[in-house]
């Protein structure tokens, strides 16, 4: 049978549950906040409420706001990334 080392685990582990940062960017340049729900369901959730909701007082808040997603979506999938090795790396 063949035994996989924890190394091998882990890193099989993170290729399942990993997100790319690369998709990550294209959805929000594309979709805005839409795509923002790629990286983090509630945060995208937030983000699409806040822009429809903010559009009422200036047509550019949405612009700002899909703006904010592509910044941030980056750093959303590494937070993410990081939290899949850290359950990772408690259950093998």
């Amino acid at each position: 049978m063949d035994e996989l080392t924890r190394e091998e685990r882990i890193e099989q582990y993170m290729e399942e549950h990993r997100k790319s940062v690369a998709g990550a960017l294209v959805l929000t340049f594309f979709f805005g906040p839409l795509g923002f729900l790629y990286v983090s369901i509630p945060w995208g959730v937030v983000l699409i409420l806040a822009s429809l909701g903010l559009a009422i007082i200036s047509p550019m808040v949405p612009g700002v706001i899909w703006l904010v997603c592509i910044i941030a979506s980056p750093f959303g999938v590494a937070d993410h990334n990081k939290m899949v090795w850290l359950r990772a790396e408690a259950q093998v």
